[in-house]
């Protein structure tokens, strides 16, 4: 009986301790504040020590990348710049975590001088309530500018 006993406390104590599991995207990412030369990221890991790396490059080749960043982040959110883009270009990015690819998108830096810019505008963003969908669509609009006016409560 004593044997049985303390065979079920070591199960019981060792329940769950099994490797962890992997760092998973937990925010993000964000793009944002993009001038002719930059832009900035915002994303964060869901566990902490997470080490995160944005790829950028002209294309959607990953071999190539134009620029990398690292940050060692988790649990938080992580703000990324990124400098020393060229203007008017379009940019691929990939957001990797532990070497696995977690989250891939595009964006463009504006423009030296006068040039058409493709924005929009909404408010109640909270698709899981409502199904809106209109901020997904901005990549294929190649929406430069957006503008969030507010929320409903």
């Amino acid at each position: 009986m004593r044997s049985i006993l303390l065979a079920l406390c070591v199960l019981v104590a060792t329940a769950g301790c099994g490797p962890a599991p992997a760092p998973q995207l937990g925010y993000g990412p964000v793009c944002g504040a993009v001038t002719t030369n930059s832009a900035t990221f915002v994303l964060g890991a869901d566990q902490p020590g997470a080490k995160l790396r944005l790829l950028l490059a002209t294309n959607d080749n990953w071999a190539t990348p134009v620029t990398t960043s690292s940050s060692v982040a988790g649990n938080t959110a992580s703000k990324l710049i990124v400098s020393g883009l060229q203007p008017g270009t379009k940019y691929h990015y990939s957001v990797e975590i532990a070497g696995r690819q977690q989250a891939t998108g595009q964006f463009r830096t504006f423009p030296t001088g006068a040039a058409s810019v493709q924005f929009a505008f909404g408010s109640s963003l909270r698709t899981e309530q409502t199904g809106i969908t209109g901020l997904a669509a901005a990549p294929q609009h190649e929406i430069q500018l957006f503008l969030k006016t507010g929320d409903l409560i």
